[in-house]
């Protein structure tokens, strides 16, 4: 089954594709944890308009607002509500002795994070493609 053409599995293989380099990002900040003077890359972050543009066959799309009607929504806090536990989480970087930056818990927390998110793509990819069969099962019975 050709899915490359339907711009939603475009979009979460895109996703799935900068995981994966992220993956090998944090693995190599990992590996060079004791190497002297090393500082920890990293990748920028994937910005969702993108990936939908580019689903879509379009460049750039409009944003996508969402809607506040409750101060406990996500996102909230940029309309002024007070919604406890919602905000940005501050960057901390130290450096040894050896002046190598790498934080081992940075590194084990971002690639959980990773994990999780290529887990959530590849259940929506798997999910996907169960509708489209059972659709297409549908439409020959």
């Amino acid at each position: 089954m050709m899915l490359d053409g339907i711009g939603l599995f475009r979009g979460i293989m895109a996703k799935m594709n900068w995981l994966d380099q992220n993956q090998q990002v944090i693995a190599q900040n990992v590996a060079n944890s004791d190497t002297p003077g090393f500082r920890p890359k990293s990748l920028k972050e994937a910005d969702f308009d993108s990936y939908l543009g580019a689903s879509l066959g379009r460049g750039a799309t409009a944003p996508v607002k969402l809607l506040a009607t409750d101060g406990e929504h996500f996102g909230a806090v940029q309309r002024g509500y007070n919604s406890p536990g919602i905000g940005k989480q501050k960057t901390i970087y130290e450096a040894s002795p050896d002046d190598n930056g790498v934080v081992i818990e940075e590194q084990l927390f971002r690639a959980n994070k990773n994990s999780m998110e290529y887990q959530i793509a590849s259940d929506l990819y798997r999910r996907s493609t169960g509708m489209m069969r059972a659709v297409l099962q549908g439409s020959r019975g």
